[in-house]
């Protein structure tokens, strides 16, 4: 960049011994600093626009969360750095080499987590690191009932197995045959599982939306769905595997 003639001035003083004397620097005026300052920050901003169209993510757990703080992290660092905010250009490779598999916003619905259905990459970027962080947090809160689910899972399972291990199952048995053979420490264990997906499912159909959010942009949730069946509930008018 070509600077011009910056005007300079002396520093203060009354004498040349406060002044520092006819050797002393010379220091800019404020509106000179302004232009040196511009000048100077040309190479660093240029260093930062090219950091930030290499940031990428795959699909690690974290790992796009952890791209879009990097990029939060380098634009609040200093105001300088504060100008890229809006250059489309940045945005478009972020969203090229941390969300390539995105969904392009359509159309905005109450029930999405955006306010507004977002204009240009740069609110299409933070809206997906919004959806991921979303995500992340409705697993933490449903990693504790997950593992109850779990639990209950494997205790079915177990009993199932010593069944099948003395042949009191076989293909040719009907479900009818099947609850009546079943002991009674088989059949308790079936019936809290099915009481426990049913008392989660709620959430978990929430967590599953959120899931859905991260390749579709807008999706009907589960609970507003015709006829609603839960995938954590197996029907218990079509599906076998709950006859009791």
């Amino acid at each position: 960049m070509h600077l011009p003639l910056l005007a300079l001035m002396p520093t203060d003083g009354t004498n040349d011994d406060e002044a520092g004397g006819s050797n002393a620097p010379l220091r800019p005026t404020p509106a000179a600093a302004g232009v040196m300052d511009e000048a100077l920050g040309l190479p660093e901003l240029e260093i930062v626009r090219t950091i930030l169209q290499q940031i990428s993510a795959g699909d690690e757990e974290g790992a796009k969360e952890q791209a879009c703080d990097t990029v939060a992290n380098w634009l609040s660092a200093n105001k300088l750095h504060n100008r890229l905010r809006d250059e489309d250009v940045v945005w478009a490779a972020l969203m090229r080499n941390v969300f390539p598999n995105a969904p392009r916003p359509t159309q905005h619905a109450a029930h999405l987590p955006e306010p507004r259905l977002p204009v240009g990459n740069k609110e299409w970027f933070y809206a997906m690191c919004n959806r991921y962080r979303r995500l992340r947090e409705l697993r933490e809160g449903v990693d504790l009932d997950l593992e109850e689910l779990r639990r209950a899972e494997e205790e079915v399972d177990m009993y199932e197995a010593s069944l099948r291990r003395h042949g009191e199952e076989s293909a040719s048995k009907t479900p009818a045959w099947y609850t009546e053979s079943c002991s009674k420490e088989c059949a308790r264990a079936r019936r809290r599982l099915w009481k426990l997906r049913q008392r989660k499912a709620p959430m978990l159909d929430q967590l599953k939306d959120a899931e859905d959010l991260l390749t579709t942009w807008q999706t009907v949730p589960r609970t507003l769905r015709p006829q609603r069946q839960s995938e954590w509930v197996p029907s218990d008018s079509s599906d076998d595997a709950w006859p009791f």
